[in-house]
């Protein structure tokens, strides 16, 4: 009960470790990856950090190599859209979520869009059930709507959308076929806090409209959270050799719309 405690590698070397803490009682069930600034410090304007190849296990991870298995979230200079690079989430078959959050401050009205393809490998372990790929929410418990990826009994992939407060219901059901490997999609979500009356969300795929149901009291209820990337609910995950692309994502409190390569 005292051997807990914390251990830090850097490039296969342990440079700092600690293990003298009853940490009994304390478990680790989520992992953040990226910026995340406290008090006023702050990277200047322009600057970029490349992160690349993050796995998480229960026993020292170590290097990469090519024959790891899991979940991965990386960066690929094969699959370019507009110019750059590609988020890559590959599946290893053996779990459910690869995806990154961003917090914003909380807002009513929040349109989210971003870029997705997935490879030819891509697939579900069940048919008719979410892959959400998309979502909105108001923190880490508590959703507002969600974008989903599924495959009918024939393997043909299409959307849907679900409505997750103040009631939970699909708003929108595509067509099997709808989607297809190897292409890149628009797909933009909307959630509509704070209107007594037409609160509620939407969805738009390549700039179209094609789901909307605003006819809720969603007064109080907002967005501080946006999740992009693989979460599946229930037992549904995509097998290994799986792949999906995201990129230009941005956030909103109007329409977002196509890229624009100025100020996008």
């Amino acid at each position: 009960a005292t051997t807990g405690g914390i251990e830090l590698w850097l490039d296969g070397t342990s440079l700092f470790s600690n293990y003298t803490f009853n940490t009994t009682g304390l478990q680790t069930g989520r992992v953040e990856i990226g910026g995340n600034s406290s008090g006023q410090s702050a990277p200047t304007l322009e600057s970029i950090i490349d992160i690349d190849d993050i796995k998480i296990d229960s026993t020292p991870v170590g290097a990469y190599f090519a024959a790891d298995t899991g979940n991965y979230i990386d960066i690929q200079s094969d699959i370019t859209l507009h110019g750059g690079q590609a988020m890559r989430n590959r599946y290893g078959g053996v779990g459910q979520n690869a995806r990154v959050n961003r917090s914003i401050d909380l807002a009513d009205d929040v349109y989210a869009r971003t870029y997705f393809r997935f490879n030819t490998d891509f697939d579900l372990n069940e048919a008719d059930e979410a892959h959400t790929i998309l979502m909105l929410r108001q923190d880490s418990d508590t959703n507002r709507v969600k974008a989903n990826i599924q495959k009918d009994g024939a393997g043909d992939f299409y959307l849907t959308a679900t409505l997750e407060a103040p009631v939970e219901s699909v708003f929108y059901t595509g067509t099997p076929g709808q989607l297809v490997p190897d292409t890149w999609y628009q797909l933009e979500l909307r959630y509509k806090g704070g209107d007594p009356t037409t609160g509620g969300a939407e969805i738009f795929l390549d700039d179209v409209l094609i789901g909307s149901d605003l006819t809720h009291d969603t007064s109080g209820l907002q967005v501080g959270r946006v999740e992009i990337g693989g979460n599946s609910s229930g037992n549904t995950f995509p097998l290994a050799s799986s792949e999906i692309y995201f990129d230009d994502v941005k956030v909103d409190s109007a329409r977002v719309g196509s890229f624009q390569a100025e100020g996008d």
